[in-house]
């Protein structure tokens, strides 16, 4: 049996038009910004915590891999916590990596990704039984015959609208799916005139102000540095939850528990010296019981 989790009481409509309401008022502190994010996420084990930051003391790994290494590690995590067991399915895989890794948790894992010659690269090199990769665009309908047996779909920095086509897969075209593992990223890059957002019930009279968050996001990718102590760099995390409450709200009106959960702290202590990790370390979490 699953392990249960108890999303934030903010991840509702009201608690949408308070953050909303919130993060456009000038005299809100950067502390105040900083305990209304933290507030969204659901925080599943201090163990989980204690155990990304015991693997950043004294580490000789590069940072710019520590940084992946610690993402990898926390949906490893979350997915033990959990308790989901079966086949898990990466869609837009990428160079493999995170599909190396939870192959190496002797779980099943089938990768997806568009770039036939990454899909090759990845087979020549993968030296695990219970791994295959796999060239499918998520963009176009897909034959899912090989994946139906999924019960985790996973999704590590899909970028821009690829995550809400990894949602779309993940609840209509899996039957036996129970958890979704989403991290979205490139908010820039989501097609305002689309269709696709918002794409729940519950906010499908709210276009104006998933349009604001979406220009407010634009507006700030790319500008902020990547700093977790500047203001800035908090409105944007802000912004990007309240374009994810859509996505929420979408998986929940299909039968899922969902909250949001970081899947890597926002920075690391090395020594005496503090790094900044990926701004794009915050996961959709859904799971269908």
């Amino acid at each position: 049996m699953a392990n249960q989790f108890r999303a934030s009481p903010l991840i509702s409509m009201d608690g949408f038009n308070y953050l909303l309401e919130q993060s456009q008022n000038p005299r809100n502190s950067k502390t105040s910004l900083i305990n209304l994010v933290d507030s969204i996420y659901t925080r599943f084990a201090t163990k989980v915590e204690a155990e990304i930051l015991l693997a950043t003391q004294n580490s000789q790994v590069p940072l710019k891999q520590l940084k992946k290494d610690l993402q990898y590690r926390g949906i490893v995590s979350l997915m033990k916590y959990l308790g989901i067991e079966g086949q898990v399915l990466e869609l837009c895989c990428g160079n493999g990596e995170l599909s190396r890794v939870l192959a190496s948790q002797a779980l099943q894992v089938r990768g997806i990704d568009v770039n036939q010659e990454l899909i090759d690269k990845n087979n020549q090199k993968n030296k695990y039984d219970n791994l295959g990769f796999y060239s499918a665009d998520i963009t176009s309908p897909i034959d899912l015959h090989e994946f139906l047996s999924a019960t985790v779909a996973v999704g590590l920095h899909s970028c821009g609208n690829l995550t809400d086509m990894v949602l779309n897969i993940a609840c209509t075209g899996l039957p036996a799916n129970r958890l979704i593992l989403a991290v979205p990223c490139c908010y820039g890059k989501i097609n305002k005139t689309s269709k696709i957002l918002p794409k729940s019930k519950k906010l499908s009279g709210e276009k104006e102000k998933i349009r604001y968050l979406l220009e407010r996001v634009t507006s700030l990718e790319g500008y902020t540095g990547n700093n977790p102590h500047s203001r800035q760099e908090v409105l944007l995390e802000l912004y990007r939850r309240l374009v994810d409450f859509d996505r929420l709200f979408f998986l929940e009106e299909r039968g899922y528990s969902c909250c949001f959960t970081r899947i890597s702290p926002r920075t690391i202590v090395q020594g005496n010296q503090e790094f900044n990790l990926s701004p794009a370390n915050s996961a959709i979490v859904a799971l269908r019981n």
